[in-house]
């Protein structure tokens, strides 16, 4: 088998290409592309914890603590007790983290069909059903 035509070669060329066009989507935002994903999955899942953060944005726990760090720092999320685990915290969005994940969400759709613009309808519902599946 060619390289060019191993999937493992083709869904990292496909990832790349597509992190690339989330980051210049996000540039502006002052936060780079994986913080966009990660206060946008807050701003969907609201009030949660690392391990549910975890599982949401697909993102190892490890990767997770450094960006909660920084997103904490910028001001745009706070991490705070769990009042039913005393072991455990609850991550918030900040109201400026709020205001961010909403700006980042009204950005998903755009670069969503401007990223796919070279496929049909069709094509993109049929992409993302196989990506679903593995």
């Amino acid at each position: 088998m060619n390289t060019q035509d191993c999937i493992f070669h083709l869904l990292s060329k496909a990832s790349r290409s597509g992190v690339r066009h989330w980051k210049e989507t996000v540039a502006d935002l002052g936060i780079t592309a994986v913080q966009a994903k990660v206060v946008n999955c807050l701003g969907e899942l609201g009030d949660t914890n690392p391990g549910e953060l975890s599982d949401y944005s697909a993102l190892d726990n490890a990767t997770l603590t450094g960006l909660l760090d920084r997103l904490e720092d910028q001001k745009l999320l706070k991490r705070i007790p769990n009042p039913e685990d005393r072991r455990g915290i609850v991550i918030r969005l900040t109201p400026a983290g709020q205001k961010l994940a909403t700006e980042i969400k009204s950005r998903m759709l755009p670069a969503n069909q401007n990223y796919l613009n070279k496929l049909t309808d069709t094509e993109t519902m049929m992409l993302k059903a196989l990506l679903k599946k593995l």
